[in-house]
C-alpha cells in the first residue's frame, strides 16, 4: 500500500522551514470571506483547493499573503466572486509575451485556513495529501489538473497531471479505487531534480474515463481544457 505524507498540524508543518509566522494582522484594503476554506464541503471549494495546490502560493514572512496566477482570467473571476473578494484581478505579460492574470490578497484568517489544508510556503517540496470527503476528491483532482495538468486531442486523446510523487500517486490510487483507470502506475519525468517531477498519463479510452469522472457534476473548470474533452467526445 502506498504511503502518503499526512497532514500534520500547523506547528509541525512549520518546523525546518526558514520563515516565521507574522504575529500581527495584515493591513487589508479589501474584504474577503476569510472563512471560505475553513471547511471544504462543496464542489467549488474542493476544486479551488486543488487549483491552489497546483498554482497558488502563500507567504507568511511579509504579512499573510495569497496569490494565484493563471493564463485563464475567467476562472479567477469566478473564484473572486465565490470567495467574495472586493479587490481586482491584476494582469500582466511574461517574458515570452504571454498574458497572465493574478488574484492577490492579504488576510490572516483566509491564509491560515489554506495553511491548515496543506497549502504552505515552498509547498512544491512539501506537498500534503488533502483530507477530503471521498465525493469531493474528483473536484480536487480537476482543480489540480487545471493547474498542473493537460488534456490534448491530437493523434491520441491524452490526459496528464504532474507534481510531487506523493500527490500524483494519491491521485492515481484514488482513480484506481473508483474503477476509472486500470493501474496506478506513474513515472518520473525529471530525474535531475531533488524530488523529481512525477507524471500520471493516460490515453484514449482511459483518458476519456478520467475526464468523465472529474467533470461529473462540475461547475468550475478551465473552459479551454474542458473544450478539448468535448471535441474528442464529439469526434468519436
Amino acid at each position: 500500500m502506498a504511503q502518503y505524507k499526512a497532514r500534520p498540524d500547523v506547528s509541525e508543518r512549520m518546523k525546518g522551514n526558514k520563515y516565521r509566522l507574522n504575529k500581527s494582522p495584515s493591513n487589508k484594503k479589501h474584504s474577503v470571506n476569510e472563512s471560505y476554506f475553513h471547511v471544504i464541503d462543496d464542489e467549488k471549494k474542493a476544486y479551488y483547493l486543488g487549483l491552489v495546490a497546483a498554482d497558488g502560493t502563500v507567504n507568511l514572512n511579509d504579512g499573510y499573503r495569497f496569490a494565484i496566477s493563471l493564463n485563464d482570467k475567467h476562472i479567477l473571476d469566478e473564484m473572486l466572486s465565490d470567495i467574495e473578494y472586493t479587490g481586482a484581478i491584476r494582469g500582466g505579460v511574461n517574458k515570452a509575451g504571454n498574458r497572465y492574470y493574478t488574484l492577490y490578497l492579504s488576510d490572516k484568517i483566509f491564509v491560515m485556513n489554506l495553511v491548515d489544508k496543506g497549502i504552505i510556503p515552498r509547498k512544491t517540496h512539501n506537498m500534503c495529501i488533502p483530507d477530503l470527503p471521498s465525493k469531493l476528491i474528483r473536484h480536487y483532482i480537476r482543480g489540480y489538473l487545471d493547474g498542473d495538468g493537460y488534456i490534448s486531442n491530437g493523434k491520441l486523446f491524452c490526459v496528464g497531471v504532474a507534481g510531487q510523487k506523493n500527490i500524483i500517486q494519491w491521485i492515481a490510487d484514488h482513480l484506481v479505487s473508483q474503477g476509472v483507470i486500470k493501474s496506478n502506475g506513474i513515472h518520473v519525468h525529471t530525474k535531475n531534480k531533488p524530488d523529481g517531477l512525477w507524471v500520471l498519463k493516460r490515453s484514449q479510452y482511459q483518458a476519456r474515463k478520467v475526464c468523465e469522472y472529474i467533470y461529473h457534476e462540475a461547475n468550475r473548470y478551465l473552459t479551454r481544457k474542458h473544450n478539448k474533452y468535448m471535441e474528442y467526445c464529439h469526434a468519436v
